[in-house]
């Protein structure tokens, strides 16, 4: 795993870095997770994008939109430890962007059955779910 990483004007981590699973880049507290196609995800793979996700972050609260418009899935328990982790107090949101009806049921499931500790929403327009992070850094202000 690779992370390069400048510090903005702002004081606020930004750049990029590589897992198994997913390209992530931060810019503005925003943290975006391309997953890669074809990733069955194990918990294994979930500590490794969390760890990488915090250290992108400079291990400052972060918002995050994962895009999953590719053909992923999950081990057992990955959602559960998604949703109840050590890394949940990095993280203030996740919007999810979603284009396949197998990818709708996993993150529904997520949603309501592993009552994640932090606002969750999905999402088929990248656009959209970035201004849902908008406005809840907005609020949060």
């Amino acid at each position: 795993m690779g992370i390069e990483k400048s510090q903005g004007h702002s004081g606020i981590s930004s750049g990029e870095a590589e897992t198994s699973i997913a390209c992530l880049s931060c810019k503005d507290g925003v943290v975006w997770i391309q997953v890669k196609d074809d990733s069955i995800v194990s918990v294994e793979d979930m500590q490794e994008l969390l760890k990488a996700c915090v250290k992108l972050s400079g291990s400052r609260k972060y918002y995050s939109i994962v895009d999953v418009r590719v053909n992923a899935g999950a081990n057992h328990g990955v959602t559960d430890y998604y949703a109840k982790n050590e890394y949940n107090q990095y993280r203030y949101a996740d919007a999810f962007i979603i284009n396949t009806l197998a990818m709708r049921l996993l993150v529904n499931f997520y949603m309501t059955f592993n009552q994640p500790s932090v606002p969750a929403k999905t999402f088929s327009d990248p656009e959209q779910a970035r201004q849902w992070i908008e406005e809840l850094k907005q609020r949060s202000t």
